[in-house]
């Protein structure tokens, strides 16, 4: 039998309100459900130890110590259970890197192009640095599946995941001339439990087109606007390298539904009509991903409203494998840019 002054804690969590839940968190606290849920089942386990203890208090002192407890595990948990990463974002003249292989790859640069020098485009380069005060956590791959892109996909030019794992994970070549043996979905689903029924219908890479003619005042077709959509998926080891852009752009770090983003506006100087590229990326901290959605045109403006609506309507699809796992990519950067 409870004596007068006695209060369990463990009902205080419980009845807490979300409005007074709010003000107990810091600002722009965010944990995932996932989270959340380890960190009620860690205050309970210290509720309980108080109750074997028997710890007396007053109502005043139980709320007080239920915030305490609440904010001291959401800040663990968010610490531990989430993938921290510090964006970077620069526009370097020149973004020069090592190969494998020995040679060098320029951004500014493009093979058999001769370019003067007042013409060379820029670089833009986004960085997702892992927070080094952070604890590490197993996370998987994930792939992505697309509800909404605005025309049909091209599949010369569409990734899906499970040819990325095949290729990613092959069985390594006798030497830099033998490309090796990809994997069958079986093997990728004995060897590193992959989900086969999940990966149906997702992509690594997704690229959309369509042709808009463009007319002249009196209606006359003058020339053909080709628009492509394009989103990738970035996760496990590949999130190490930085994401190098080529041509002179407008960057703007800012965030999407919550999580932190990236906004990039290209111009396409070299073209005869310069048109425009933007990138949208976005980083999802509970997956530890990013995905980027761009749009490219031949002539003509892009809005990111757009981008935005299509990211809406892209879906991350875990894929069972562990991320740890992922071989090393092959260059030290991830080549962003659109096809065509």
């Amino acid at each position: 039998m409870k004596r007068r002054n006695e209060l369990s804690v463990q009902a205080l969590f419980d009845g807490l309100a979300p409005e007074k839940a709010a003000e107990i968190l810091p600002a722009g606290t965010a944990v995932p459900p996932e989270a959340a849920d380890g960190v009620q089942a860690r205050v309970f386990m210290r509720i309980r130890r108080a109750e074997r203890r028997k710890r007396r208090g007053r109502v005043a002192s139980a709320v007080a110590a239920a915030a305490a407890a609440i904010l001291m595990l959401t800040v663990g948990a968010a610490a531990v259970d989430y993938h921290y990463r510090n964006i970077r974002v620069e526009t370097p003249e020149e973004f020069t890197t090592s190969l494998g292989d020995g040679s060098t790859y320029s951004a500014s640069e493009k093979q058999g192009w001769e370019i003067a020098e007042e013409e060379k485009p820029g670089t833009v380069v986004v960085s997702f640095e892992r927070d080094a005060s952070t604890e590490n956590r197993k996370t998987d791959l994930y792939a992505i599946r697309a509800e909404n892109f605005p025309c049909e996909l091209e599949e010369d030019f569409t990734l899906p995941y499970l040819d990325f794992l095949a290729y990613r994970f092959r069985e390594r070549g006798k030497g830099p001339e033998d490309p090796g043996i990809p994997l069958s979905p079986k093997e990728l689903e004995s060897r590193y439990g992959a989900s086969l029924p999940e990966l149906e219908g997702c992509y690594q890479y997704i690229c959309s087109a369509e042709l808009v003619d463009i007319l002249d005042e009196e209606g006359v077709v003058i020339m053909g606007n080709t628009i492509r959509y394009n989103a990738s998926v970035y996760s496990g080891r590949a999130l190490q390298n930085s994401f190098v852009l080529t041509g002179t752009g407008e960057t703007e770090e800012t965030t999407f539904d919550g999580h932190p983003a990236v906004r990039v506006s290209l111009r396409k100087e070299e073209n005869i009509y310069p048109g425009e590229d933007k990138y949208l990326f976005i980083y999802y901290e509970w997956e530890d991903t990013v995905v980027i959605v761009s749009k490219n045109v031949d002539y003509g403006e892009v809005s990111f409203a757009e981008l935005e609506e299509i990211a809406r309507g892209i879906r991350l699809v875990d894929t069972g494998v562990d991320a740890s796992l992922m071989p090393d990519e092959v260059w030290p950067v991830n080549i962003v840019g659109t096809v065509g």
